[in-house]
Parts: structure tokens; sequence; C-alpha cells
């Protein structure tokens, strides 16, 4: 549990908005790999359209790191261009945390 709170800028319909939290990183604890933070990022558009409103998003990126702000894993997404072709992509920790074995590339 937290206390921290997700936040939407209030704007025009069309817009760029962005979902943020209010602790960036947010500390969080595990029971198995013990402290980490999470990095939310996410933007998306407000649409409407002939069919109503729709949500649109245009990018995110969310990442778990250790204490010493290095990655564990993340998750990022972008459009490149308007309606067009899309980036993404998942990665995972090049180097392991201490005292954890390091893993082999697939």
């Amino acid at each position: 549990m937290t206390a921290a709170q997700l936040y939407v800028a209030g704007k025009n319909a069309g817009e760029m908005e962005a979902l943020t939290l209010s602790q960036d990183p947010l500390p969080l604890q595990s029971a198995r790999i013990g402290a980490v933070q999470f990095v939310l990022g996410h933007q998306f558009r407000i649409l409407r359209n002939d069919e109503g409103w729709h949500v649109s998003t245009t990018a995110y990126r969310y990442h778990l790191l250790d204490n010493d702000d290095r990655e564990l894993i993340g998750w990022h997404w972008r459009c490149s261009r308007p309606g067009g072709q899309h980036a993404e992509g998942e990665h995972a920790a090049s180097q392991p945390r201490r005292g954890q074995p390091a893993r082999a590339a697939r």
C-alpha cells in the first residue's frame, strides 16, 4: 500500500495529457527482492469523433529501479508519428543486483 496519488492534468480535448504519481520514483517494498522504486510515465489524448469519446495512448514508460537507481526491468512504448509506426521495448537489467547471480542472455 502507498499513500501516493495518481494525477491527471486537466486540459482540453485533443491535447496531450499525462498521468503522474505524487512521488516519483515511488518507493515500494517487495518481500522477494526488498526495496524497489517504481517510475511511471504515461501520455495520452482524449479524442471525440462521431462514435463518441476515446482515449488514445501516445507513449508510456514503466520502470522498476533498485535503491541505487539502477533499472531492474522496464517497459516503454511511443507512437513515432500520428497514425504511423510505433517503437516499443522491454528490457531487463544488464547487471545483477548485489548478491544476485548473473543471468545468461536469452
